[in-house]
C-alpha cells in the first residue's frame, strides 16, 4: 500500500510538472503572438515619429524672414510627443547612440561622407533619426551618416613608355614627348 501511495505522488508531481511547463510554453506563445501582431502597428507609429521630425525640418529650411513657421511646427511636436507616449507605454524608447563612432549593430549608415582625413573615417558625420529599443531588443536602428574614405582624390601619375622606363620628372616627359613627336 505504501509503494502504492508514493507511486501515486510521483504521477501528481509529474503531472504537475508538465501542466507547468505546458502553462510557460503557452504564455511564451501569447507573448510572441502579441509581439508579432503590433510590430507593424509599431513600425509604422515610428515612421510616423521620423515623418513629422523630417517635414518639421524641411518647414524650418523654406521658412522665410516674413513667414512666423513656429504656428506650423508646434503641432508636429505635439503630435511627436503623443507618439512617443503610446510607444512608451509598449516600453518602446528612442535611442542615439552616445559614441561618435559608427556601430552597425545599432546603428545603420544610410548616407556616406567622403573624406580625406584618416582619423575621421568610421565616424558619424550627422546623426539623421533616432533608433527604437524595447527593452534590449531594437526596433528600430539609429539612422546615421557616416564618413568614408575618399578614393577618388587624384594621384600622382607616372608615364610609362614601355615596361622597363618609367619618367620620373615632368621636364623628362616634355623632352621624350617632343622627341617622339607628340
Amino acid at each position: 500500500p505504501s509503494l502504492v501511495g508514493s507511486e501515486m505522488c510521483i504521477r501528481d508531481r509529474t503531472k504537475q510538472q508538465q501542466i507547468d511547463s505546458l502553462h510557460i510554453e503557452l504564455q511564451q506563445h501569447r507573448a510572441d503572438l502579441l509581439e508579432k501582431t503590433n510590430r507593424p502597428l509599431i513600425k509604422g507609429l515610428i515612421r510616423l515619429h521620423q515623418d513629422l521630425a523630417a517635414k518639421a525640418e524641411s518647414l524650418k529650411k523654406k521658412a522665410t524672414d516674413v513667414l512666423d513657421i513656429n504656428p506650423f511646427i508646434a503641432p508636429y511636436a505635439e503630435f511627436q510627443e503623443d507618439i512617443e507616449i503610446l510607444l512608451d507605454q509598449y516600453d518602446i524608447q528612442p535611442f542615439v547612440e552616445s559614441e561618435d563612432i559608427f556601430n552597425a549593430k545599432r546603428q545603420q549608415g544610410v548616407k556616406n561622407v567622403k573624406t580625406q582625413e584618416p582619423l575621421l573615417v568610421g565616424k558619424i558625420a550627422q546623426r539623421l533619426k533616432p533608433g527604437f529599443i524595447q527593452g534590449e531588443k531594437i526596433i528600430q536602428k539609429e539612422r546615421v551618416s557616416v564618413y568614408v574614405p575618399d578614393h577618388d582624390q587624384k594621384k600622382p601619375e607616372a608615364v610609362v613608355l614601355n615596361k622597363s622606363t618609367s619618367i620620373d620628372t615632368i621636364e623628362q616627359r616634355i623632352s621624350l614627348e617632343s622627341e617622339n613627336g607628340k
